[in-house]
C-alpha cells in the first residue's frame, strides 16, 4: 500500500470516529484531518505534475520551472473597471479581483 492510500484511509477513520466528546480532543482530531487532506493535496499536485511533464519526477520539475517563470498576467484598466462596477463591497471587489487573476495566471 502506498504513501497515498494510506493517508486515506487514516483520514476516513478520522472523519468516521464521530464519538469523541471532550471539545479538545475534537479540535486535535479536526487538526489532524486538516493536516491529512493537505498531504493529499500534495500528492494529487505532485501526480498532476508528473502527468503534464513526461511522466517522471525530471519532467514534473521542469514543468514546475516554466510555470513559476511565466509572466505574470495582471488587469487592464477596464477589467478593473468592470470588476468594481461588479462588486458591492470592497471585500467583495478584492475577491473578484483575486479570482480574476487566478483565471488569468492558470
Amino acid at each position: 500500500m502506498n504513501d497515498q492510500a494510506l493517508i486515506q484511509l487514516a483520514l476516513d477513520a478520522l472523519e468516521n470516529h464521530t464519538a469523541i466528546k471532550h471539545p479538545q480532543q475534537r479540535a486535535y482530531r479536526d487538526d489532524a484531518i486538516d493536516a491529512l487532506r493537505a498531504r493529499l493535496a500534495q500528492h494529487s499536485e505532485m501526480d498532476a505534475a508528473i502527468a503534464a511533464g513526461d511522466g517522471t519526477l525530471h519532467g514534473a520539475i521542469d514543468y514546475w520551472q516554466k510555470k513559476a517563470m511565466r509572466e505574470w498576467k495582471g488587469l487592464t484598466s477596464a477589467e478593473r473597471k468592470t470588476l468594481w462596477n461588479l462588486s458591492t463591497k470592497p471585500m467583495h471587489f478584492a475577491e473578484l479581483v483575486e479570482a480574476k487573476l487566478r483565471e488569468k495566471n492558470a
